[in-house]
């Protein structure tokens, strides 16, 4: 194989697995820009890296392995943890958040799809609200999938972030 087959074939290899990659999406249903941050689940006891970015009112951030300083050696990992600054200053967003002291928030889970989510190519089947009789099953929380949060206040005032268990 000559040097520019080999270019080619790791082209290749590195578009396919940024492809299948799991994307978490992130839309701001609040009034003030959220600073969100993921982690990725770690092996070996080894604390894996958090890679932040700004959301800001109204919009929808995607965190994708490849992109926005995630290693694309990423696509197979799954998310492990979510942290948040409210209304970060100028300070903590400079250089990223590079200094910044991120707030741990659990995902809450609700049964409603979302209606921020980022549309999706249609298919030939028409898609129903799903109504569930019966307990959801675990699977359905998993995080090594694509998954859509929303970041809400809740009645207190207290930032939420959720994800649908039917979608």
């Amino acid at each position: 194989m000559n040097r520019i087959d080999t270019i080619v074939l790791l082209t290749i290899c590195s578009i396919t697995t940024t492809m299948s990659a799991y994307e978490n999406s992130f839309f701001n249903n609040i009034d003030v820009p959220v600073g969100i941050a993921i982690q990725y689940t770690g092996n070996d006891n080894i604390t894996e890296p958090i890679y932040a970015q700004l959301v800001k009112p109204g919009s929808l951030t995607p965190f994708s392995p490849g992109k926005i300083g995630i290693p694309a050696i990423k696509w197979g990992f799954c998310l492990d943890n979510i942290y948040y600054i409210e209304n970060p200053t100028t300070e903590q967003k400079a250089r990223n958040f590079k200094k910044a002291f991120w707030k741990k928030i659990p995902i809450t889970w609700v049964e409603e799809i979302s209606t921020t989510k980022r549309p999706e190519k249609k298919s030939s089947k028409q898609q129903r609200p799903l109504r569930r009789e019966k307990p959801i099953p675990a699977a359905n929380k998993s995080l090594c999938k694509d998954r859509h949060f929303d970041i809400i206040r809740n009645e207190h005032g207290k930032i939420m972030i959720t994800a649908s268990l039917n979608e």
